[in-house]
């Protein structure tokens, strides 16, 4: 099938390369493909996230006070021109976020709730990239099937498991959290922790409705391992 955002229609011929030194600046060297065997779109939640309405300031530069052009409001309905537009705007923000808010608990804990949300949320190609990244953020194979499988490790401190189980309460959250779970994570973590949990569950919902938009992403995780082999990885 073809892509569902290939590469070619978009404005900025460089929005492959800047998306992927967007991820390195993030993980390092990347141990997983980002681009199809055809590498003319992107894999998971990357090809999507770029295209949304341009036709206003970008949050980027409104954040920075950047000085734009005026921009009118396009009447409605808005063209599938405009919404089939291509943007880099949105991109830097997303891994700015990652960046700043996530790193307000260590590298495990992050990690763990990932796959806290993973094991609840089933998306192949997220679960095998974060997987590697898993490894390299401090979790052992055996904590990472745990957390897959919904599991506490016995390796994981008392801070790391109340993480991961509040990762999974926010995954599986349709209300307001009451008092009495309020004070069972406030015992074990600041109040900063807390926020940043919901803040690294947030955005990686946003990213799996982005990566379902993407299409069939077993074949992702298949293409990707597929590179794996050929590599001796």
């Amino acid at each position: 099938m073809a892509p569902r955002y290939p590469l070619d229609i978009a404005p900025d011929a460089n929005a492959g390369h800047t998306m992927q030194k967007l991820m390195q600046e993030c993980h390092g060297p990347l141990p997983f493909p980002v681009l199809d065997e055809n590498e003319d779109a992107m894999l998971g939640w990357l090809g999507p996230m770029r295209y949304y309405v341009p036709s206003f300031p970008s949050p980027r530069d409104q954040l920075f006070h950047r000085s734009r052009p005026t921009y009118q409001a396009p009447c409605l309905p808005i063209s599938t021109d405009i919404l089939a537009s291509y943007t880099m705007d949105l991109a830097p923000i997303v891994f700015d976020l990652y960046k700043s808010a996530f790193s307000k608990v260590s590298s495990r804990t992050r990690q763990l709730v990932i796959f806290a949300y993973l094991s609840v949320v089933k998306e192949p190609y997220m679960t095998y990239c974060r997987r590697l990244l898993g490894l390299r953020g401090g979790l052992t194979d055996d904590e990472i099937e745990h957390a897959l499988a919904g599991r506490l490790s016995q390796s994981l401190s008392e801070k790391e498991a109340s993480a991961y189980r509040l990762g999974i309460h926010l995954t599986t959250l349709n209300g307001p959290v009451d008092d009495e779970t309020w004070q069972e994570y406030a015992s074990k973590l600041s109040r900063t922790e807390i926020t940043t949990i919901a803040n690294i569950v947030g955005v990686y919902q946003w990213a799996c409705l982005l990566t379902r938009l993407n299409g069939d992403n077993a074949t992702s995780a298949d293409h990707a391992r597929s590179l794996d082999n050929m590599h001796g990885a």
